[in-house]
């Protein structure tokens, strides 16, 4: 099928855009770095490296807290990347968590970090794509995506499949980056080198088709001026410790991105402080 056939296409260029061989080494390596033993680190440690999105953890915590999630609910994680959040979820609530993310890399890193924390009982890595989910209806009680719609042209789809696998009465909570009023995106980004795999929609459009997938909406909040704080508190860090001498602590996003990182997460700041990009974070119910 012809529109299959696009959607496998555009696909593998995701999966070339985060195919990141070596990546876990230099995980460990960064762990070393910080005094950890690597094969035993502490969850604050590898929370340094493996929260892959704008403000971190503390972010993380804020969508996990409005999910409401109880210890005997399972939730999924899409677009887990190397398991992050999923991780914090289950050590938080000590819920089963599973993730599912379409690069064969990250979900090779997320299923190592996940038995160096002892939390392979209670985080499943699957490899797989959110347009056609390899799960049964109603299989979870809550579904969370951090960061990884930008890469999705088919929104439509990808929510009706969050809506498929959500069971009656649970919660979809998504914190995700959005379209902004202020111009086209600034690119190499974090998420896409090129406008090709980037699919920015509008808050209005990503509210327009997760309501179409009979979800109905808890909360909305525009969350860019915490972006923005965020931002301004890390370089503000990053001059203390430079006007001390002090070197650079290892940054997850850099080690994931690569070479490139930091023309990518300057065009990132330049995207939220231009208003190009906005992030939102929001959540919805299944009736």
């Amino acid at each position: 099928m012809p529109e299959r056939d696009a959607t496998e296409l555009l696909e593998t260029g995701v999966q070339a855009h985060y195919a990141n061989a070596g990546l876990l080494d230099r995980m460990i390596a960064a762990l070393a770095e910080m005094g950890e033993d690597p094969d035993n680190p502490s969850p604050a440690a590898v929370a340094r490296l493996d929260q892959m999105h704008v403000r971190g953890a503390a972010a993380t915590d804020e969508l996990h807290d409005l999910l409401d999630i109880e210890p005997d609910q399972s939730v999924l994680d899409v677009g887990c990347g190397i398991g992050g959040p999923a991780r914090a979820l289950a050590r938080r609530i000590g819920c089963p968590v599973t993730g599912l993310d379409l690069t064969p890399d990250f979900c090779a890193v997320a299923r190592e970090l996940n038995y160096l924390l002892g939390l392979e009982d209670l985080v499943e890595i699957v490899e797989g794509s959110a347009l056609d989910m390899p799960f049964e209806d109603e299989s979870f009680d809550g579904v969370i995506t951090q960061h990884a719609a930008m890469n999705i042209e088919d929104k439509a789809t990808l929510y009706r499949e969050v809506a498929r696998v959500l069971e009656p009465g649970g919660r979809f909570g998504l914190y995700d980056i959005m379209a902004g009023l202020g111009g086209g995106t600034r690119y190499p980004a974090p998420w896409a080198s090129e406008p090709a795999f980037s699919f920015l929609e509008t808050p209005d459009h990503v509210r327009t088709c997760i309501e179409g997938a009979g979800l109905r909406l808890v909360s909305w909040e525009d969350v860019t001026p915490k972006a923005l704080a965020w931002m301004a508190d890390q370089k503000a860090e990053r001059e203390a410790r430079a006007a001390r001498g002090e070197k650079e602590p290892p940054v997850g996003a850099a080690l994931l991105m690569g070479k490139d990182a930091p023309e990518k997460l300057k065009n990132m700041a330049r995207n939220l402080h231009e208003a190009r990009i906005v992030t939102v974070m929001a959540v919805f119910e299944k009736p």
